[in-house]
C-alpha cells in the first residue's frame, strides 16, 4: 500500500468528526508529509526514514508554498537552503500525526511491525506556558487606548480581554450567539460553530464592563441575525485568519514588540488573573473551553451553572482607563 493511500484511508475513517478548517490543516500536513518522504510504500517505512522525515521537516522552510521562488524546488534541494526550518513545536505535531496514521495503519493490518513512528518527538527548550506571555496591565492600557471607537473590530480585543475566548471563537460570532440565560447575556459557543476541541463547545457570561461599554446595545443595533458580528469576511480557515495578522501588525506598532505576546496571550492574561483572584482550576478551564481530565472534577464532574461563571468572569477587573470608548457609546432611551 502507498503512503498516499492510507492517508486517505485514514482521512475517510475520520474526517466526519473533523471541522472544514481541521479538513484543510490535515490535508496540508499530510501533502507535506508526502512531499518530505515520497510516495512510499508503507513497508519502506522503517525508524530510519521516520527520524530522516523529521530532521528534514527542521530544515524546511516555512511557508515555502507561498514564496514563488522555492514552491517549485525539490524537498531535497529546500532542505539545504540557508535559513530557519520550521518551529519544532511544528515539527512535533508532523511526527505525532504520522505516528498516529501509521499506528492506526496498524491495527487494520496495513502497516506491520512496530510503530517506527513512535517516540520521536523532539524535546523542547521551553515550556508551552513560556512560549505565550500573558499581557501586563501597561500592555491591556495601550491596547485599550490605541482601539478604534468607530470600528467594531474594537469588540474583539475587548471581549478576548474580558473572556478569554480564543480568537476564531470571537471572529466568528453573530448577533444569534448572544443570548440570554437565567437573566445573564452570554455568548454562546454552540450550534455547529467552528470550535477547536469539543470542550470548547460552551456558554460564557458577557462580563459587565463589556455590557457597560456599550457591547449588548451594539449587538442589538445589528441588521441581521447570522451576519459577522465585526463585519469580517470568511475565508476557507474561517473568519480569523485575516483579521489576526492584522491585529498582530496593529499590535506590535501600538502595544509591545514582544514576539511573546500575540492576541493568545489575552487567554494567558485572563486564566493568570482568575488564578490570582483564588477561582478554582475546572471553574477556569470551562470558562477557558479546556479539556478537564480529571476524573472527579473532569469525567464525573457536573458543569458550573452559569451564575457560577459569571461571579467568576466578574473578578476579572483590571482598573483601565477606558476613555473615548466610554464617551463614544451612545446614550439609550430618552
Amino acid at each position: 500500500m502507498l503512503l498516499s493511500t492510507l492517508f486517505d484511508l485514514y482521512t475517510k475513517e475520520y474526517q466526519a468528526g473533523w471541522t472544514r478548517k481541521s479538513k484543510l490543516e490535515f490535508q496540508g500536513w499530510m501533502d507535506t508529509l508526502l512531499f518530505i518522504m515520497g510516495d512510499v510504500d508503507v513497508s519502506e517505512i522503517n525508524r530510519v526514514a521516520c527520524v530522516s522525515c523529521r530532521d528534514a521537516l527542521l530544515r524546511l522552510p516555512p511557508n515555502y508554498k507561498k514564496k514563488t521562488h522555492l514552491r517549485d524546488m525539490a524537498a531535497s534541494e529546500l532542505i539545504k537552503l540557508e535559513g530557519p526550518g520550521l518551529n519544532p513545536n511544528t515539527v512535533n505535531k508532523y511526527t505525532q500525526l504520522l505516528s498516529s496514521i501509521l499506528k492506526w495503519g496498524g491495527r487494520y493490518g496495513y502497516v506491520k511491525g512496530h510503530n517506527s513512528a513512535e517516540g520521536l518527538t523532539l524535546a523542547l527548550t521551553k515550556s508551552p506556558s513560556e512560549q505565550r506571555k500573558p499581557f501586563d496591565m501597561e500592555d491591556l492600557q495601550k491596547v485599550v487606548a490605541n482601539l478604534s471607537s468607530d470600528s467594531p473590530e474594537k469588540w474583539i480585543p475587548l471581549v478576548a480581554m474580558y473572556s478569554g475566548m480564543r480568537l476564531e471563537e470571537i471572529c466568528q460570532l453573530t448577533k444569534e450567539d448572544i443570548l440570554e440565560l437565567e437573566g445573564i447575556p452570554c455568548f454562546s459557543l454552540l450550534n455547529g460553530k467552528n470550535l477547536k476541541t469539543a470542550a470548547s463547545a460552551r456558554i460564557v457570561p458577557i462580563h459587565p464592563m463589556l455590557i457597560k461599554l456599550g457591547l449588548l446595545d451594539y449587538t442589538k443595533r445589528h441588521p441581521t441575525a447570522t451576519a459577522n458580528l465585526w463585519g469580517l469576511e470568511y475565508s476557507v480557515t474561517g473568519f480569523g485568519k485575516n483579521y489576526g495578522k492584522r491585529f498582530g501588525l496593529w499590535l506590535r506598532k501600538h502595544v509591545t514588540t514582544d514576539k511573546q505576546k500575540v492576541f493568545h496571550s489575552f487567554r494567558h492574561t485572563v486564566s493568570y488573573c482568575l488564578k490570582m483572584r483564588d477561582v478554582p482550576e475546572p471553574l477556569i478551564m470551562q470558562i477557558l473551553g479546556h479539556t478537564n481530565t480529571n476524573m472527579s472534577t473532569g469525567r464525573y464532574g457536573a458543569r458550573y451553572p452559569v451564575d457560577k461563571l459569571l461571579d467568576a468572569i466578574s473578578k476579572l477587573d483590571y482598573d483601565l482607563d477606558f476613555g473615548a470608548l466610554v464617551s463614544s457609546v451612545e446614550p439609550q432611551g430618552c
